[in-house]
This record gives structure tokens, sequence and C-alpha cells, in this order.
């Protein structure tokens, strides 16, 4: 999701910061998914505008985007951060969690997160461009996917 509620970047072309990356056109999804590596290893998956996942090097969570929100994994589980002043920053104060409704939406996000890479790794999901190729990129998912099935929080 971008800073503001306009429409984001086009990702293969201008997310440089993830060095390896790829738009997926996947049966069920109205929009590309696009799934991309920075070079530490974290990985970002963007399910169209939303929800967008953002994981640290080690296949935890670190932030999320849904619900027009934008989430934090931190000590205590996570947080939803609301925006100040109906600005279009992500800016603005913290707010707690039931943790119960934190695990369902994680079991929720996870088998999403799982079918996406399934259909890519079954070879369901058509690779329509990327910035490596596709097979090199399939075995950055296959890792991925191992590590971050189910979801888990980072917990810093």
């Amino acid at each position: 999701m971008a800073r503001s509620p306009e429409r984001r970047e086009d990702l293969v072309r201008d997310a440089t910061a993830m060095t390896a990356r790829a738009e997926w056109q996947v049966p069920g999804h109205s929009e590309p998914c696009v799934i991309g590596f920075r070079p530490t290893g974290a990985a970002s998956i963007y399910f169209g505008e939303q929800p967008v996942l953002h994981f640290t090097a080690e296949g935890k969570i670190k932030r999320l985007f849904f619900d027009d929100h934008q989430w934090i994994a931190d000590s205590d589980g996570l947080k939803r951060r609301e925006r100040a002043n109906n600005t279009y920053r992500m800016e603005g104060r913290m707010v707690d969690l039931d943790p119960q409704w934190v695990q369902e939406k994680l079991t929720e996000l996870s088998e999403q997160t799982n079918r996406l890479l399934s259909a890519i790794l079954n070879s369901t999901a058509i690779c329509s461009r990327g910035t490596i190729p596709e097979s090199e990129m399939v075995k950055k998912i296959e890792t991925l996917r191992q590590q971050a099935i189910p979801l888990t929080l980072d917990r810093p």
C-alpha cells in the first residue's frame, strides 16, 4: 500500500530497493501480485493494493498493510498505527490489539499467502514480468515459503 490513498507505483519498474522482484497473474485474483526481495533476503508480498506483507530476512512479519491501516510487529505482538489528522503519512498513535484477533488475522493471512506461494511453486500462477530470471525467483519464493508459513511476527 502506498503512503497515500492513491494507487501505488509500478513495483516491478520502480521498487528498486527490492532488487529481485516479479509480478504474478494468479487465478482468482483480479489484480497481479508482486513479490520482491531486498539484498538482505527480506521479502515483501503485494496482493494488489492490499494486503501487503513485509518480512524480515528470517521470514518473520515485520509490517503489514490491510484494512486501510498499517500494522507493526513489536515485542508485545501486533499494533495498528492510526493516521494522524487525516494526513497521508503513516504517523500517529499505536493501538494495542486483542491477541486472539491478531492470531485469527495471522491465520487468515497465512492461508492467503500459502495459496499464493503454492500457486507460484506449482506453476498455476504466471510470471508476467520480473527483474531476475523466473527460475531464480521461484527458488527465492520456495525459501520464503519454508521460512514464513505459518506467519509469525518479528518480535524485536
